[in-house]
């Protein structure tokens, strides 16, 4: 340990691109030959001293000082042996526990030019760091991941993949593809290797050597020793096999959940459509490399991460983000002029991208040359979304260390009471002359020890196990079962609202056209252009077997207006209309869809109306979202309109504002329609309300959190209304209580009472501190960051709602 202090410190200078989020430095290092190690010559000299000293006291010492001293002598050897030993193994499994401790003591600094191995240390919760042997091409792999050195920068890089490209480059990809021959294929293939996402399980022996090497076992097998040696070997013998089989038990689990974890995560191999060569052939998804041309078929899992250029697909996205709804993809604008230097940004842009792990289930093609939608390789193998998904939880921290102040005051203060007692035990032992030195300085020991009962580390294994095998009863595969004890320092629930404490289902409620008879609720009988919007404004898709899939609003609404997906871009009357519903136009054509977009809460679609009165076939611009992002869009919105809204949010139900505007142009010019220009000076046309039931078990579930002292919080993308509603009936919090965060005419923080009261002398107006022990409503979309800030720093405790 001293030898670590007293070294200096490893190079500060980064060998390693600094964006990355796994690695934070790269040291290249030289193997020392054994014979260098610290903690083996040195050592073995001491020993052999030792050794012959107590063997032959007379080549060492005085004769006459050995006598005057032979009981001191003789316990000092007594001590000293085993206490050598002790530090020699104790220095040797550092070596082992952490990779600093080996770059010093085993390794040397050197050039990369002459390193045999590479300390790779990793920024905090991103995996143990590690140290590997470097490759004569100056490269290694680490966490699936290739890493190759960059002489220019003088760093190392993994493969550049091309996920930020302008729109264009994807889009000519097929008229100028980059592997036109062998050579250059070959090329790619051993800059990104093959498109795998393979888990290696580590065999028995491995875990189990592992597991034996951890500090606790290793203390428990030291204790077991000490009591063998104290003639304590029956319960010895029986607590280090009993240490023994709980091991192998955890190691047994830790496989079976890893192969589990292997399964789901592996990616199918499947033959896929590649343009080579100038034509389509069939190539097993392993061979893909980016910017390869893929055709993407319906009913088939995505083979890669891949960037629409022509068609749309339908998507579920469940495997990786636990979101059941499919997606629809659209093609990037490639050839638009406006947009085709636009550079592609996965995150901005992940309405264009089909993810590697996703089910395409539906796929059409964007013109008559193709039979299915067509798109580019961008990222594949571990680097795809779902590998990276995969490669996060396998290689997270393997063990948890307990960091607590207060385990290591406990264990410091009972070291102070085992350290007084041993020297206690140690100081009459010396006195009396019967007693055997060699008893004496084992229970001085075993007192130390103590301190950490040995059986600790075997109660916690078997609690793990039992855990462990209660959680596969439920399905719940753990991958690293020592965080299970870290659940009960758990002390916040969050929950999100839709799907969680409510159902899935979605059940429309009706229309209230905002009019003059603004308060009435529609059922039936819903024609113009509320029904127009509702029928024809969604992302839902027709699969193979004509069922409709999609978000369940969007398919309640339609369902409910008597309308029905005949593909994924027409919608028609059904032959029963729901009951008082009026006549109206029999079939719409969606032509354009402008995507739902987070960042401004709504979407649209142009879409050609035909019917008995429009046979000729009329444009429509049709939009729907938030009451807000819809009021920015209409040239003229009732005065009461938000007030409406907010009114109908506080009875929990999902408020939909709509709005309509016929259009001029011809069909030809909606595909250079830019969205900017066709979202304006639209005619306000009602809300649409959707009511979320809640699920049974979600008040019972909350209120039994709440009794085990968890604070339970939700957070959704609905409105503070709606939310508050849900909030208020599974007992979260009460909305007659609440304060919600709102910003002043210079931009602070204030609070105000969720409900304010009118003409009470100004008692519920605005104040830079909410009321104690009230629970907090927080709108992240209405304040500032320096407001979400003072938040998230002061009141983020208190917070039940964001």
């Amino acid at each position: 340990f001293l030898y670590f202090i007293a070294s200096p410190a490893m190079p500060a200078a980064t060998r390693v691109e600094e964006s990355n989020p796994i690695i934070a430095r790269v040291t290249p290092l030289r193997a020392k030959p054994a014979s260098q190690w610290i903690f083996l010559g040195p050592f073995f000299a001491v020993e052999a001293a030792l050794i012959a000293s107590a063997v032959d006291p007379g080549s060492v010492w005085d004769a006459e000082y050995y006598n005057d001293n032979q009981r001191a002598i003789d316990f000092m050897h007594l001590v000293a042996i085993p206490v050598v030993f002790f530090v020699q193994g104790f220095i040797g499994l550092l070596t082992v526990w952490n990779t600093r401790f080996a770059a010093q003591l085993r390794y040397s600094e050197a050039s990369l030019t002459n390193a045999t191995h590479l300390h790779v240390e990793t920024k905090p919760h991103r995996g143990e760091p590690k140290i590997l042997p470097v490759a004569q091409s100056s490269e290694f792999v680490f966490q699936q991941s290739t890493w190759r050195y960059n002489a220019a920068r003088d760093r190392f890089e993994k493969p550049a993949y091309p996920v930020s490209h302008a729109f264009s480059r994807y889009t000519e990809a097929m008229d100028a593809p980059p592997h036109e021959n062998a050579a250059a294929m070959r090329t790619s293939r051993a800059e990104f290797g093959g498109n795998v996402v393979d888990i290696r399980v580590p065999e028995f022996h491995e875990l189990l050597v592992d597991h034996m090497l951890a500090p606790f076992f290793v203390f428990q097998m030291f204790c077991v020793t000490l009591w063998l040696l104290d003639d304590y070997w029956m319960v010895a013998l029986f607590n280090g096999f009993m240490m023994f089989t709980l091991e192998c038990t955890v190691v047994m689990q830790r496989q079976r959940s890893m192969k589990s974890m292997r399964d789901m995560g592996a990616l199918p191999v499947t033959n896929v459509s590649v343009w080579r060569g100038g034509g389509w052939t069939s190539l097993p998804s392993t061979e893909l490399v980016p910017m390869d041309v893929v055709m993407l078929d319906s009913d088939a899992p995505a083979p890669a991460d891949v960037v629409l250029t022509s068609g749309t697909c339908a998507a579920n996205e469940a495997m990786l983000t636990g979101e059941s709804t499919p997606q629809m993809k659209t093609a990037i604008p490639g050839r638009d002029p406006h947009r085709a230097a636009t550079e592609l940004n996965i995150e901005e842009h992940a309405r264009h991208m089909v993810f590697s792990g996703t089910q395409i289930l539906s796929s059409v093609a964007g013109d008559s040359k193709h039979k299915a939608a067509v798109g580019v390789v961008v990222q594949s193998g571990f680097e795809t979304k779902q590998g990276n998904l995969i490669r996060t939880i396998i290689h997270s921290q393997s063990r948890v260390s307990e960091n607590s102040g207060e385990a290591f005051g406990f264990i410091g203060l009972l070291l102070i009471f085992a350290c007084a007692a041993s020297y206690y035990v140690l100081e009459r032992g010396l006195a009396d002359p019967t007693k055997q030195r060699w008893k004496l300085f084992l229970t001085c020991t075993q007192i130390i020890t103590n301190v950490v009962p040995p059986e600790l580390p075997m109660q916690l294994a078997l609690a793990v196990n039992t855990s462990l095998m209660a959680l596969m009863k439920l399905k719940v595969f753990c991958t690293e079962p020592f965080r299970i004890p870290f659940a009960g320092k758990l002390d916040t629930c969050c929950f999100d609202k839709t799907g969680t404490l409510t159902t899935d289902e979605m059940l429309f409620a009706g229309i209230d056209k905002g009019d003059a008879a603004a308060g009435k609720v529609v059922r039936t009988g819903i024609a113009g252009s509320p029904e127009l919007v509702l029928a024809s404004c969604h992302s839902l898709v027709t699969l193979a077997d004509k069922k409709t899939a999609g978000d369940a609003m969007e398919k309640a609404a339609v369902d409910a207006l008597g309308w029905t997906c005949t593909s994924s871009d027409t919608v028609e009357k059904s032959g029963k209309p729901a009951a008082g519903s009026t006549s109206g136009p029999k079939r719409i054509d969606i032509v354009k869809r402008f995507a739902f977009d987070a960042a401004i809460r709504r979407m649209s679609c142009v879409v050609t109306v035909r019917g008995d009165r429009h046979s000729n076939g009329m444009l429509v611009l049709v939009a729907k979202g938030s009451p807000e992002a819809i009021a920015r869009i209409c040239g003229k919105v009732p005065a009461h309109t938000q007030e409406l809204a907010d009114t109908y949010a506080s009875q929990g139900l999902r408020v939909i504002a709509l709005a309509t505007k016929t259009l001029t142009c011809d069909t030809a010019a909606v595909d250079d329609m830019q969205r900017e220009d066709a979202e304006s000076d639209m005619d306000f046309a009602g809300f649409a309300l959707f009511e979320c039931p809640l699920k049974s078990d979600s008040k019972e579930t909350i209120e039994l959190l709440q009794g085990g002292l968890h604070r339970c919080v939700m957070i959704t993308g609905d409105s503070i209304p709606t939310a508050a509603a849900v909030a208020t009936k599974v007992s979260m919090a009460d909305d007659a209580v609440a304060w919600v965060a709102a910003e002043d005419a210079s931009q602070k923080l204030v609070w105000q009472p969720y409900h304010a009261k009118k003409n009470d002398g100004g008692k519920s107006g605005p104040s830079a501190e909410p009321p104690a022990n009230v629970p907090l409503f927080v709108n992240a979309e209405a304040l500032s960051d320096a407001a979400m800030d003072d938040v998230i720093k002061r009141f983020a405790q208190r917070v039940a709602v964001w």
